[in-house]
């Protein structure tokens, strides 16, 4: 293995974040990228700071693990293919960093963590979030013990039209479309995370595809997923975490969440609070709130600079699988928790389903 983690990214529509972060990152060099598409790679030059032919250019993933030097691969193609081309890397020797979702379904993420085990290579489900200052602090705080028992925990991503078509499979739920499993992931993973992972035990979801009518004419599959789904999930310690995500719903502004850089007919806004029997946190305003019988008191705090030493989460990311690969110890975002995760999403589909609680295992 080189001192530099020699990686290959493919897919380069969200694959570019992490080629750009390979690139800039100490202990990684990109060392391939594959994308069928033209248009993908001619952005991505000028979006890195290339020039065409800096870096090896490949038409399918499968020639560049067979024919690329390669260390590594940061796999970012569409959803449904996740589980087929992490396990092809894998079975060539290739330690995988997965975008989110790592698989369709838990199933799926079995087979990709048992293939790394049994080859004693690295595998990382790719959640930039767990790497932000505000999140690792948060999870921090909950660790130290700051807002005592943690019991509850509410996580909500809203958008009023903001649908990411992508030809169709974007919204087909049959390809790994819909909004669980592109914004769901986010916020029940940031959630989950900032509690300390307590392991879960039941779910009670539903799940609305509501705005189909919305669909341009031209998408090559049907709208059949989920753009606006809701649920609440307990874990074997008592706490809860409830959380709704939506890719188009009718609402207005949030006035405490703008987000400035939407325009206003297009309201959007994250939210993520933590609650305790001694204090809360409200992630995105960076509250920390405390009380006693005669009220709530609210402060102002910062991330510790121990999270701040990268210069964005792509990059923390990255250097952390390389981390991982070098030393063989688990990585921050471990298999084990990718097989969770998708059992987490399993279930609410399952209960959106069925209409009932849906028990984990």
């Amino acid at each position: 293995m080189t001192e530099s983690i020699r990686i290959g990214v493919m897919g380069n529509n969200m694959g570019r974040n992490h080629a750009r972060a390979a690139l800039q990152a100490e202990t990684t060099t990109l060392a391939a990228i594959a994308d069928p598409k033209d248009e993908m790679i001619e952005r991505f030059w000028p979006y890195a700071g290339l020039t065409p032919g800096d870096v090896p250019i490949y038409d399918d993933y499968r020639t560049m693990i067979d024919q690329g030097d390669l260390d590594a691969v940061v796999n970012a193609l569409p959803t449904g293919m996740h589980a087929e081309a992490s396990l092809y890397a894998l079975e060539h020797g290739l330690h995988v960093m997965c975008e989110k979702p790592p698989t369709v379904n838990a199933a799926e993420m079995i087979e990709v963590a048992d293939a790394a085990k049994s080859r004693r290579l690295t595998y990382m489900f790719a959640r930039q979030n767990r790497f932000g200052p505000d999140l690792r602090e948060a999870r921090e705080l909950v660790q130290e013990g700051s807002l005592g028992r943690v019991y509850h925990a509410e996580s909500r991503w809203m958008r009023a039209r903001f649908i990411p078509f992508r030809g169709g499979w974007g919204v087909n739920k049959d390809a790994g479309g819909g909004v669980l499993l592109d914004l769901g992931v986010h916020q029940v993973d940031d959630a989950w995370f900032a509690m300390g992972c307590p392991e879960p035990v039941s779910v009670f979801a539903a799940m609305h595809c509501g705005m189909s009518h919305l669909a341009p004419d031209d998408l090559s599959m049907p709208y059949n997923a989920d753009d606006a789904t809701v649920g609440l999930i307990r874990f074997v310690n008592g706490a809860s975490l409830s959380f709704l995500v939506t890719f188009a719903l009718n609402i207005d502004w949030h006035e405490g969440y703008l987000d400035l850089t939407k325009p206003r007919e297009k309201p959007l806004w994250r939210e993520l609070r933590l609650y305790g029997d001694r204090a809360g946190i409200d992630v995105q305003k960076h509250k920390l709130i405390e009380g006693d019988v005669t009220g709530i008191f609210a402060r102002n705090y910062q991330p510790r600079p121990e999270f701040t030493r990268y210069p964005n989460v792509f990059i923390a990311q990255i250097s952390e699988f390389a981390r991982a690969i070098v030393d063989g110890n688990a990585p921050l975002n471990p298999a084990d928790q990718a097989v969770t995760l998708m059992k987490i999403l399993d279930a609410v589909k399952a209960s959106a389903e069925t209409g009932a609680m849906v028990e984990i295992t």
